[in-house]
């Protein structure tokens, strides 16, 4: 058996293709078009002077974090949380500060326990703490070297943060040239979880949770 009777012709083959083709209305641009692209969002980054004082820091950074879609609590207001997210459960992180957090959040009737993989994955809160909050981004900081706090941090739906008011610092420049060695991990959170690769439209909780409560404590 020839190869063209097994395989058919390629030269008709592809002809037959581009004659169909041919036939098509022709589209620019992608198919199917995507929304019209929304302006570009202002930069939300401030020069904010190292040298002002606590008071003003944390200010700055309060309006920052507001700015990147965190909220910001006091402890009072910790309990309303409860009914306005919905939260059952949750898992905290071995940090002093979390851990007062997650009293509260008992009291309110929340089930809150030690972090475990599996148990942040199905928890509707993750408590942590902060080695450092940024005021000119609206940024908190947490690293490696507290144990279960980055997954507490990514995997429930909200993350709950207490930011300790002593550590805020004008820029991330002057948190990592404050001295502290470097873990082997450190991330910096700015809001909730937020990407637009498909498409370029805006979708929350993809890679983490869809809310970030910050308390200043």
């Amino acid at each position: 058996m020839s190869a063209e009777r097994e395989h058919g012709s390629r030269q008709r083959f592809l002809a037959g293709i581009g004659a169909g083709a041919s036939t098509l209305p022709l589209v620019p641009g992608p198919h199917p078009p995507p929304p019209p692209t929304p302006s570009a969002p202002p930069v939300r980054y401030k020069n904010v002077p190292a040298d002002r004082g606590a008071a003003a820091l944390t200010e700055a950074f309060v309006i920052s974090a507001i700015e990147a879609g965190a909220s910001v609590v006091t402890l009072d207001e910790l309990p309303a949380l409860v009914g306005m997210h919905s939260l059952v459960t949750g898992v905290v992180s071995a940090e002093t500060e979390a851990v007062t957090l997650a009293s509260i959040l008992r009291e309110a009737g929340v089930a809150v326990g030690h972090y475990e993989r599996a148990a942040a994955a199905a928890a509707d809160v993750g408590i942590t703490s902060c080695v450092a909050a940024i005021a000119a981004t609206g940024s908190v900081v947490v690293d490696s070297w507290v144990a279960g706090s980055r997954a507490v941090s990514l995997l429930p739906r909200v993350h709950l943060c207490a930011v300790p008011a002593a550590a805020i610092v004008a820029t991330p420049g002057d948190f990592l040239r404050s001295g502290r060695p470097l873990p082997s991990n450190l991330v910096l959170i700015s809001g909730p979880s937020r990407t637009g690769d498909i498409e370029q439209i805006l979708t929350t909780g993809v890679h983490g949770p869809t809310a970030v409560v910050l308390v200043i404590v």
